[in-house]
């Protein structure tokens, strides 16, 4: 499906190996340009338990669909992996391309303005952050394979596409990787989807040197409080009312503003942008009332040490935010 229109939005597809900074790179995207994001599907929080390959396969068939769909209405889009990732780990096991990888390329071959960006690592970095992979046969396959990492990497050297290959351990902020997201969100494009801004407040956290961290049962994963600010309640003070009703602390003290930020998602034929405040927020004491949840929402509090927090968040914008906190408690400065 190709746009008629005389801007045409581009598509950036982020690979990279594990815990190379893919959804870092993404989440300053979404930050600096109107996008929209096909985020990673996951077997895992979608209790899949056989035939993974295969179900990866038709996801990864309808995510880019969706990517095309949101072009043809003028949205530029960024999309986490792709039918690329199961022939690269298939290719890193078995040093062969898989019997069905032809047809599949051909796919992403006939999408016009396609941008591949792969993020890598040195092996030795590689092979440290693997320990924290929760996929277990991920893990396994890595451990198991002297030459994942060079069949990986080699994987997207050789497929035919034109990849810009980004070493995140000193080019993930260097002005030509500015540069080359400057060439493909830079430019304006017209969309058809109608947006609506939301003004919201999350927060950090913490009670001594641990960090509070929210569980969602609905959505199987772990973020930090936030919520909507309501008509003529300040972003302060929504976060006060938001950490009270989802997690039942009341005892707590806002220490500063860590940082302000946008970014879009698609609901029901209208783009979304949420505008949020964060806040970095101390805890006096663990006393706690009732919560306050509403229907949708059902949480499980968590206290945890910094760095089990990090790869325990979900969202790289949280991540972030963690980050940033924990700069002003290490220097008592403002975090850049």
């Amino acid at each position: 499906m190709k746009s008629t229109r005389n801007n045409t939005p581009n598509i950036l597809l982020v690979e990279g190996l594990w815990g190379a900074g893919k959804s870092t790179l993404i989440s300053k995207i979404r930050e600096k340009y109107p996008v929209l994001f096909v985020p990673e599907p996951n077997y895992q929080v979608s209790g899949i338990k056989t035939s993974i390959t295969e179900w990866y396969k038709k996801q990864h068939e309808t995510r880019l669909k969706t990517a095309l769909e949101y072009a043809s209405h003028g949205e530029h889009v960024v999309m986490e992996r792709s039918i690329l990732s199961n022939a690269a780990f298939h290719y890193a096991k078995h040093a062969k391309m898989p019997d069905w990888f032809d047809s599949s390329k051909f796919s992403l071959f006939s999408v016009a303005n396609l941008r591949i960006f792969f993020l890598y690592t040195d092996k030795q970095t590689f092979m440290h952050n693997a320990k924290y992979i929760k996929d277990p046969s991920v893990r396994n396959a890595i451990k198991n394979n002297k030459l994942f990492y060079k069949n990986y990497v080699n994987f997207f050297r050789h497929i035919g596409f034109d990849v810009q290959f980004v070493n995140s351990t000193n080019q993930l902020a260097s002005p030509t990787v500015n540069k080359h997201l400057h060439k493909i969100f830079g430019k304006k494009v017209k969309s058809d989807f109608k947006e609506v801004t939301h003004p919201c407040s999350s927060a950090v956290v913490t009670y001594g040197d641990k960090l509070l961290i929210l569980y969602s049962k609905k959505h199987k994963q772990y973020t930090l409080p936030q919520g909507h600010i309501k008509p003529g309640e300040s972003a302060k003070k929504t976060i006060y009312r938001e950490i009270t009703e989802e997690t039942g602390y009341t005892d707590m003290k806002v220490l500063r503003r860590i940082r302000s930020y946008s970014f879009r998602f698609l609901n029901d034929n209208s783009v979304i942008k949420k505008d949020i405040d964060c806040f970095f927020v101390t805890l006096k004491n663990l006393n706690r009332v009732h919560k306050r949840l509403e229907k949708h929402e059902s949480y499980k509090n968590f206290i945890v040490h910094q760095d089990k927090g990090l790869r325990m968040l979900n969202w790289p914008e949280d991540r972030e935010n963690v980050t940033r906190a924990y700069e002003f408690i290490s220097t008592k400065k403002p975090a850049s």
